[in-house]
């Protein structure tokens, strides 16, 4: 018997917790007890444990005592079944209970968002085997179109379009129906239609990379025609159109058989030239033609006995520096007897590279070129392949911003997995001497981010840290909310943090404290003069500082107990019970 809670309220819609492995799984906020962490400043460490027992299928039994859980808007007060349809909250998270399985009884008319059962079955362009031959898939019917990777990860894939086709660009085998291993591609990136007519048509769905065509990010709909250059996150792609016309070669037309007669009788027919005639007007031209030879031959002599003739040479120098302006980290050495000519430095792109190539080439002197100018492109995406195999690094990453200027970014756990990290681009990284590392220390940066709350006076304020994201909870008073606006404004000015989300609630005095007297009964006090001492809490003896079914009780007066848990404040009056 298999099981299934689908978030569809609160902060994670679309969230599915698959009860099938095991006998007990734990929902709350604890990672190391629970089976599924839900980040939420409304649920406890421990919320819910559902347990499945063999006659009654699935229970569903409440563990937290400050905000319990509900099921069907009943609070859970006991061990409660679980049936189809049921909805329970924990926190401000609303799951709907179900014995079947949402991804597999998904229908195709859900296809903007989850995609049809068809796409869903489409080959992708890579399996975990990583064969070529696996990258090309066709179908029965002769297909007009293919697109064909021209760089990126998978450079050299192939495939068809057929007519009636709609297939899914994207990186998640479970939304895209063409898959690609490139991590700056979205879950579906783009989509492309070819129609009943042949028409072939791409669109971007709203991807964080965007969709560039011909080198211009679209954001309509656009026709396609061959040679068109599609280029998704770090992966380029060419649209083929199987059908175009080929150029046409030209050969001269044939000499016909009569005409080839007249040629020949024509080149070997000899003129009697005692019977030719000349015209005056031809012995005119031909006199004033050599009265300027002998000018000419006249001036020439004067110029060469007065002057030497300087020939310029070639300013070959100044031609290759004004091709390389575009590339100014490419530098060169050219040998003028041989035509050589020597590269070195970095470029950006893999496109960069090509136009540097065509632009030198064109250089009449150049008669070869000694390569060793290195792709920075090519760079990141070896070495991002290579980090993203250490679990512990998968937030780290390589870029540039510049040619030559290589920087390592992200986020690791602690200043050991720095050093580890540090140790390993040593090793294998080649232009160590070109690279800056801005990895950011979550260890070092929580107790920066500590120090500040504690200094600022917000104590009752906790925080998370994940991947330069800080996401802030707790209750203050609404007297400090300007200071808690400056607190946030600080945090943001921290090196590593890239975004602080607020959950802090802002309450006035009166409703500063959660009232538990409900939940909790006093049967007695003690005291040493006027100060209270012990209290009896549900048939327990306590004192000030001891706790509470987690709650710390930080006072102890005439009518009311105080206690405290994870920056949240309660009391307890039993003045009235």
């Amino acid at each position: 018997m298999k099981g299934f809670l689908i978030a569809e309220e609160g902060p994670f819609p679309g969230l599915i917790v698959r009860l099938d492995e095991g006998n007990e799984w734990i929902l709350g906020r604890d990672p190391d007890v629970c089976f599924q962490v839900i980040e939420d400043p409304m649920v406890s460490r421990k919320h819910v444990i559902v347990r499945r027992e063999d006659e009654e299928g699935f229970i569903v039994e409440n563990l937290s005592a400050v905000n319990p859980a509900q099921i069907n808007g009943a609070q859970i007060t006991e061990p409660t079944p679980l049936n189809e349809g049921d909805i329970l909250q924990v926190g401000t998270v609303g799951f709907r209970f179900s014995h079947t399985d949402p991804i597999t009884s998904s229908t195709p008319e859900t296809h903007d968002e989850d995609l049809s059962e068809e796409h869903s079955t489409t080959d992708s362009i890579f399996d975990e085997s990583d064969r070529l031959d696996a990258f090309t898939f066709t179908s029965d019917e002769k297909s007009r179109w293919m697109v064909k990777v021209s760089s990126g990860p998978n450079i050299g894939a192939e495939f068809t379009l057929s007519r009636g086709s709609t297939h899914i660009l994207g990186k998640d085998p479970h939304s895209a129906d063409i898959v690609f291993q490139d991590m700056s591609i979205s879950k579906a990136h783009a989509r492309i239609v070819c129609d009943e007519n042949n028409a072939l048509v791409i669109e971007d769905m709203k991807s964080r990379n965007g969709l560039a065509l011909n080198g211009r990010l679209i954001h309509e709909p656009v026709q396609l025609q061959g040679q068109d250059v599609i280029v998704i996150g770090t992966t380029h792609l060419v649209v083929i159109d199987t059908e175009a016309p080929q150029d046409t070669v030209v050969s001269p037309l044939p000499i016909l058989p009569e005409e080839e007669e007249l040629v020949e009788e024509a080149t070997t027919k000899k003129d009697d030239w005692k019977s030719t005639i000349i015209p005056f007007r031809h012995i005119a031209v031909g006199g004033a033609f050599l009265a300027a030879v002998f000018l000419v031959t006249g001036g020439l002599i004067t110029l060469f006995s007065n002057s030497e003739i300087i020939v310029e040479k070639t300013a070959a120098p100044e031609q290759i520096a004004e091709k390389l302006e575009k590339f100014p980290e490419v530098h060169y050495s050219l040998n003028e007897k041989t035509g050589k000519l020597f590269l070195l430095g970095n470029v950006m792109t893999e496109v960069d590279h090509q136009e540097l190539m065509y632009t030198l080439h064109t250089l009449p002197f150049v008669r070869s070129i000694d390569d060793n100018v290195v792709i920075d492109e090519l760079v990141w995406e070896n070495t991002n392949a290579m980090l993203i195999k250490y679990p512990n690094w998968r937030g780290v990453f390589l870029t540039s911003a510049h040619p030559g200027d290589f920087v390592l970014r992200g986020y690791v756990a602690n200043t050991e997995e720095a050093g580890k990290l540090e140790d390993w681009m040593n090793t294998n990284f080649s232009y160590i001497e070109k690279l800056k590392n801005a990895v950011v220390v979550e260890q070092t940066l929580q107790t920066r981010i500590q120090s500040l709350l504690l200094s600022e006076g917000f104590s009752t304020v906790t925080f998370q840290l994940t991947n330069g994201e800080i996401v802030l909870a707790g209750r203050i008073p609404t007297r400090r909310e300007s200071q808690y606006s400056a607190l946030e404004n600080s945090l943001k000015r921290i090196d590593g943090v890239r975004d602080v989300k607020s959950f802090v609630i802002f309450t006035k005095k009166t409703n500063e404290y959660i009232d538990l007297s409900d939940k909790y009964t006093v049967t007695g006090t003690s005291k040493l003069g006027n100060i209270n001492q012990f209290v009896v809490i549900n048939g327990k003896i306590l004192s000030q500082g001891e706790d509470l079914d987690g709650m710390n009780i930080i006072k102890i007066e005439q009518n009311d107990v105080f206690l405290e848990k994870d920056g949240l404040k309660y009391k307890i009056n039993y003045n009235q019970q």
